[in-house]
């Protein structure tokens, strides 16, 4: 089925001009609950626009193979034995709530190292139905994980949908190799903070 023209289509269009992903995704979760700020983008100052500083809990949050001093907004996500998530809380479900996920095990050691890692079940910013297809890399960096030597790679990846609807957006991903393993983590919705609370971070045993 080929593209659908319509209002949807001239919002994603409107949003890749006229937006930062940190806002649209403030657009995108207008719907959670309770007031929960959603996740803003380290490289983009939204002056007054911007969310009051991030809340941190008094515990760490496990998250996979890491545990991360979460903001107040983060909830625990989704998780298999590959794929650990952690998402905007408060989220109604019946929409994409903003997630970054961290992938270990075999699907993280098959991803070649200039590669995005699409198959994490996120999501994409701009609308339900959309997931990552594609994309292509446009730098890289030196990165700590969990007091870990890493690299943080910066995407431009190409979201779409099952109508063939598309989205141009970016995405950051982390690889470090962990006590256990490689591990990726996948960030296309902006969350703010979250190269500072990774650094941060520790390794949970395994079976912890």
């Amino acid at each position: 089925m080929g593209p659908v023209e319509g209002p949807w289509r001239l919002l994603a269009s409107s949003l890749k001009r006229t937006l930062p992903v940190a806002l649209a995704v403030s657009l995108l979760t207008a719907g959670c609950a309770g007031g929960v700020s959603a996740p803003g983008d380290e490289s983009t100052d939204v002056g007054d626009t911007s969310s009051a500083s991030v809340t941190e809990s008094i515990s760490l949050m496990p998250a996979g193979p890491l545990a991360l001093l979460a903001a107040e907004y983060w909830a625990p996500g989704e998780s298999t034995d590959d794929i650990a998530t952690v998402r905007v809380g408060g989220c109604d479900g019946t929409s994409t709530c903003p997630a970054f996920a961290i992938v270990t095990g075999a699907d993280a050691a098959a991803n070649g190292d200039d590669d995005p890692y699409l198959g994490d079940g996120i999501g994409c910013p701009g609308g339900d139905g959309l997931e990552a297809v594609s994309g292509t890399e446009v730098s890289s960096e030196p990165a700590v994980v969990a007091g870990a030597d890493a690299t943080l790679e910066t995407f431009r990846i190409t979201c779409a949908d099952s109508a063939g609807n598309e989205l141009a957006l970016t995405q950051r991903q982390w690889r470090v190799e962990s006590p256990d393993g490689p591990v990726i983590v996948v960030d296309r919705w902006s969350f703010e903070g979250l190269s500072e609370r990774l650094a941060d971070g520790q390794w949970v045993a395994d079976g912890q």
